[in-house]
């Protein structure tokens, strides 16, 4: 947050911009007021698009929040699977094993790109993520649609953190989380139980 006060105003507006397009929000409702006081907050303010501003140990990060209309759509009851997490020292020769044996309902991540706890839900409507490999953000719906998924794989069931989707189960991750050259740490995600 200290980086960002020292910049110009318009270049700092432009960096809060980058990081409200990073997780696949529109901008159409944003007005320079919301960057300006993304930019000033001291601890935390709401904003369009369903997003929140939250400011903690001098860094600024921006999730999306659940309102009372999502939360109802999540349906948290109907999910009778549970999400098996083992952290680990990245070890590529053990990344390369794991590609050629791992499931539909087993991942590799980047345990230092994750922001907050992880959570097993079904996806919100409309909402979106950066299926790994492709240029850009896209509708869960549409990815779905492209791929010709069937009926069986909706409601999308997907793993999440505290910023967005790190994972459409069975299908691809997020390139946010994607493995690279610099990984330290991995996370091996599993689905366990009945979808």
């Amino acid at each position: 947050m200290k980086l960002i006060r020292k910049l110009p105003e318009l270049v700092a507006c432009e960096v809060v911009r980058k990081m409200i397009l990073a997780i696949g929000a529109g901008l159409r409702n944003f007005t320079a007021n919301h960057f300006k006081n993304i930019v000033q907050i001291e601890k935390s303010c709401d904003l369009p698009e369903g997003l929140r501003a939250i400011k903690q140990d001098d860094k600024l990060t921006i999730i999306r929040k659940a309102n009372i209309k999502r939360k109802s759509e999540i349906r948290k009851n109907e999910i009778s699977c549970e999400l098996k997490i083992t952290k680990k020292k990245f070890d590529r020769e053990e990344f390369g094993m794991f590609r050629k044996t791992k499931t539909k309902y087993q991942e590799m991540i980047d345990a230092d790109k994750i922001v907050g706890e992880l959570n097993v839900r079904f996806a919100l409507q409309g909402e979106r993520f950066h299926p790994l490999g492709s240029p850009g953000h896209k509708k869960i719906g549409d990815f779905l649609t492209d791929v010709k998924a069937g009926v069986s794989a909706r409601p999308a069931l997907v793993v999440a953190d505290e910023q967005s989707v790190v994972w459409l189960v069975g299908w691809r991750i997020d390139e946010r989380v994607k493995i690279t050259d610099k990984t330290k740490n991995v996370l091996i995600l599993e689905i366990i139980g009945r979808m």
